[in-house]
């Protein structure tokens, strides 16, 4: 069974902290921190196995794009 994420019926595969760092730009101890942060949300599917949607990265994206302005 795959994992996946369903946000008005199109359903996502959920991302993996290192998708999540490559599509951010940062190391997977920043999406750590950001998770600490309450920055974005994490999925726990397991004690050691998290998963983030990709609308919570694409909001993260945006949220940073408009910090500078």
């Amino acid at each position: 069974m795959s994992e996946a994420s369903s946000h008005r019926g199109v359903t996502e595969p959920l991302l993996r902290v290192g998708e999540v760092a490559d599509q951010l730009g940062v190391s997977v101890q920043t999406v750590k921190r950001y998770e600490r942060a309450g920055r974005i949300e994490p999925i726990r599917l397991s004690p050691r196995t998290v998963r983030y949607r990709p609308d919570a990265v694409r909001a993260l994206l945006a949220a940073d794009s408009h910090e500078g302005e």
